[in-house]
């Protein structure tokens, strides 16, 4: 048996996913989906009084001093700007949620990407081990994904010489050496 994530107490087979004490066939997940969380309250409430005050300096400008204006407008900036600085200290969660029977279940949770992507990775690996018993319960397009990443375009052969092969040596950059017709000078230091 396989074993394609096993950190945070997670993990992940080619016939389950055990987070914790629950164990999860994957054949009884369907509608598997990724998600964000919400965004941190603190970010979420800033964002709204920046915009409300920022709205309400450029309606009221025409009829409040100048001075009053631009303090208003000054304090909707910092609103503005203290909940971009929340948002990226405390960014938004990544999720994986899945349906099991008729309730949905949060099989994964973090901020960090690289983490996030590897358990996608590997869930979605796992799921081309089992895909006999996952074909009908799963949408296609999120467990086989259509798009491909390579690292060149397709049809494309690399440049001869560019590919090392396996088992020949590295080449070395070596100086080409004095060229004829060209006087060799001795470099400065003399040697």
């Amino acid at each position: 048996m396989p074993v394609f994530w096993d950190h945070h107490d997670i993990l992940i087979t080619d016939k389950r996913i055990v987070i914790g004490r629950s164990r999860l066939p994957l054949r009884d997940l369907t509608d598997l989906h990724t998600a964000r969380g919400p965004c941190h309250p603190m970010a979420a409430r800033a964002m709204f009084a920046g915009g409300y005050l920022l709205v309400a300096v450029v309606v009221a400008a025409p009829v409040i001093p100048a001075i009053v204006s631009a303090v208003a407008g000054g304090a909707a900036l910092a609103l503005l700007g203290l909940a971009t600085a929340v948002n990226r200290l405390r960014p938004r969660p990544y999720l994986v949620v899945a349906t099991i029977g008729a309730q949905q279940a949060l099989l994964f949770s973090t901020r960090d990407t690289i983490e996030y992507g590897k358990f996608v990775r590997s869930l979605r690996r796992a799921a081309a081990c089992a895909q006999p018993c996952l074909e009908h319960h799963t949408p296609a397009g999120w467990l086989t994904s259509d798009v491909k990443h390579p690292r060149r375009p397709p049809g494309r052969r690399p440049a001869a010489g560019s590919e090392r092969r396996a088992g020949s040596p590295a080449r070395r950059h070596q100086h080409p050496g004095p060229q004829p017709g060209v006087a060799h000078r001795p470099s400065a230091s003399g040697r």
